[in-house]
């Protein structure tokens, strides 16, 4: 900079420059941050048709525009979760980011996200939520690796997205689930039900 200072030119790429990476490092600071203190969670009832929208706003915030279609199935007949939506939130848009990056360089990217209740009999036990791409699917050798801190084959990923998602789900007595083949990564997430409203010692294995 001190041999180049008198181009205005250079002095206005290399302020934007530094504006752009001071921008990049505050996000990486603050996701470690939420990583190694998450918030306390608020749990209420909720339809979870909720985060699920503002989570796909969130990834179409964070992708910008890369063309990935997004298709939708939330039917209305789904049982209230007991959660804390702002989480939730955080969670599915990881998600979704993820798929949108999988997705991307194939020659029609798609993402489809789904919820449908999961009943035993008359009773509703749970809601899943399942986020599939049409990328090119988990490398075998990666595929156990993916819910570790810190893994990644982004060049500019760090790796904290599914551990987040993962914790997140855990905390909300559910399971995450990923079925991977060379054309498509299926992610799902499934969370209890409480049609009352009443917090559940039940616990996914």
């Amino acid at each position: 900079m001190p041999e180049r200072f008198d181009d205005a030119d250079f002095r206005k790429e290399f302020n934007e420059i530094v504006v752009q990476e001071i921008d990049r490092l505050d996000k990486i600071i603050t996701q470690i941050n939420n990583f190694a203190h998450p918030t306390e969670l608020v749990m209420k009832p909720l339809d979870v048709r909720e985060p699920v929208k503002r989570a796909i706003e969130l990834a179409r915030e964070r992708m910008t525009k890369n063309g990935v279609a997004i298709d939708t199935a939330l039917p209305n007949d789904l049982p209230k979760v007991l959660g804390d939506e702002m989480a939730l939130t955080e969670a599915f848009a990881h998600l979704v980011t993820n798929a949108a990056e999988a997705a991307v360089g194939q020659p029609k990217p798609r993402i489809s996200l789904a919820a449908k209740p999961i009943r035993d009999g008359e009773r509703t036990n749970a809601v899943v939520v399942t986020v599939e791409d049409n990328g090119k699917g988990i490398a075998p050798e990666m595929k156990d690796k993916v819910f570790s801190p810190f893994c990644t084959t982004k060049p500019r990923g760090m790796g904290l997205g599914l551990p987040i998602v993962k914790r997140t789900v855990f905390d909300h007595h559910g399971r995450v689930d990923i079925d991977s083949s060379d054309h498509c990564i299926s992610v799902s997430v499934m969370l209890p039900a409480s049609p009352n409203g009443h917090c559940t010692d039940f616990r996914f294995s």
